[in-house]
């Protein structure tokens, strides 16, 4: 992987929401930016996601906010029941939501929000790659170097670890 050709201003471990999503607004602001994922192939699993105005104001700003609209739901409103007895504890309007933040709280499934992020990430020149299982990474003078699983490293001035739960970079720091 050292073999690249360009070194990249920030490299991302990760290839699920928060890395694409990283990638996204770096590259937007002019970031060269590599992102490794460690499966053959990008995707994510999982079920719904709750995205509160503050989401999807990020989403507005990456152009993407009427896309996500059409794969997922803006409900009008978001009742909590009682778990023993199915009564309506409260009710939240969910419009009133809107009016107050100026944007939207929505729901989508979480595949939906990646391959809508993973198509962004691709279309601003993000370099991807897959089949890449980062096992180090290490501070260097000009930044930070990561070592895959089959060998080979890379650089950047800035390492960004996305890569969920059992991340190598937050062994190394925690």
């Amino acid at each position: 992987m050292s073999d690249q050709i360009s070194r990249p201003d920030a490299i991302i471990i990760g290839g699920g929401i928060g890395g694409l999503a990283c990638a996204v607004g770096l590259t937007r602001k002019g970031v060269r930016v590599r992102l490794y994922e460690k499966s053959a192939e990008f995707g994510e699993v999982g079920a719904g996601l709750q995205l509160a105005p503050n989401c999807t104001r990020i989403l507005n700003d990456y152009g993407l906010l009427e896309e996500a609209v059409e794969l997922g739901v803006v409900p009008e409103h978001m009742r909590m029941l009682d778990a023993l007895e199915g009564g309506e504890l409260t009710r939240l309007d969910l419009a009133d939501v809107e009016k107050r933040y100026g944007f939207p709280y929505m729901v989508m499934h979480r595949s939906d929000l990646h391959g809508l992020l993973l198509r962004e990430a691709r279309r601003l020149g993000a370099e991807l790659i897959t089949s890449a299982d980062c096992v180090g990474c290490e501070n260097v003078p000009s930044g930070a170097r990561v070592r895959f699983a089959v060998g080979g490293t890379d650089q950047a001035a800035v390492v960004i670890a996305a890569d969920g739960l059992h991340s190598v970079a937050r062994r190394l720091l925690v």
